[in-house]
């Protein structure tokens, strides 16, 4: 039976999925945020929202909060009818993703991909429209804006679940994560999510091939060196690394980078890190 909470036994043992930056959310607590939801005239503070409608079809229902940019306010749109309407609007967002180039759409487009890509059905749906495809073109594209590349892991991390993962491959997916990390090393949230979405991509044989052929287990360790205070960053890298160095070649790999001191300055750091210290121990055979 599965553990409750994460042991050394499962680390590694599936994929994990993890972008919910608005669905835990209640409707009341959105609104207290500023949202207004149809029927509703005032924003929170009881002022009109009639700027942050929007013409399209999905604002009639839910949209963007009072107070900030029409780019903000669109970026927000894109989330807001996808915590509603799921995968009915599937092919809105990526449609809005292909014309709306700014950043702010596009990170939170990549972010609308994650959340209907968390269950089989959306992942499915959205890999057939292409979203591999959405999600890398908006990394590239914005390559200098951190907020597209960590949204993008994201995104990435969860469409290379199950059947996903041969498509995240063949489009690039690897590639630009990696490029995320190296381009964003000081920024936790890219590290963080590139570390998810390699850890990911390495669950199956292929993955961890293609990760480790790549340098994959090079830009987690210069993650967990320039990030080795942050408990979070290092969990998320740690947990990756139990997928990347399960074989002797991703072994090899972290040996060659100082695996062994790496991580015991890592267990050091945040005792509590039960996958640092199984890919310690491997290392140490």
């Amino acid at each position: 039976p599965a553990c409750s909470a994460p042991c050394p036994a499962c680390l590694g043992s599936s994929p994990r999925n993890r972008d919910r930056e608005m669905t835990d959310k209640s409707k009341a607590e959105l609104q207290a945020e500023g949202w207004v939801f149809s029927g509703s005239q005032a924003t929170a503070d009881g002022a009109g929202n009639a700027a942050a409608a929007s013409s399209k079809p999905g604002a009639a229902h839910f949209y963007g909060s009072a107070g900030v940019s029409e780019e903000e306010s669109e970026g927000e749109r894109l989330l807001g009818i996808v915590v509603q309407h799921g995968l009915q609007v599937a092919q809105e967002v990526l449609d809005t993703m292909a014309v709306d180039g700014r950043p702010t759409v596009q990170a939170k487009g990549c972010s609308a991909i994650a959340i209907l890509a968390e269950k089989d059905a959306g992942r499915a749906a959205v890999l057939d429209a292409n979203a591999v495809f959405a999600v890398t073109k908006a990394m590239e594209v914005l390559a200098a804006a951190a907020q597209v590349q960590a949204s993008g892991c994201s995104a990435l991390a969860n469409l290379c679940q199950g059947d996903g993962a041969a498509a995240v491959l063949e489009g690039g997916g690897l590639e630009a994560v990696l490029a995320a990390m190296a381009a964003h090393a000081s920024e936790p949230a890219v590290q963080l999510k590139g570390c998810l979405a390699l850890g990911n991509i390495a669950f199956g044989a292929e993955g961890e091939a293609r990760a480790v052929e790549r340098g994959g287990v090079g830009a987690i360790a210069s993650c967990l060196r320039a990030h080795g205070a942050d408990a979070k960053v290092c969990e998320e890298a740690c947990d990756a690394l139990a997928n990347l160095a399960a074989g002797e070649a991703g072994l090899r790999a972290l040996s060659a980078e100082g695996g062994i001191e790496l991580l015991r300055a890592t267990s050091r750091a945040h005792p509590s890190l039960s996958s640092a210290a199984e890919v310690l121990a491997a290392l140490e055979k």
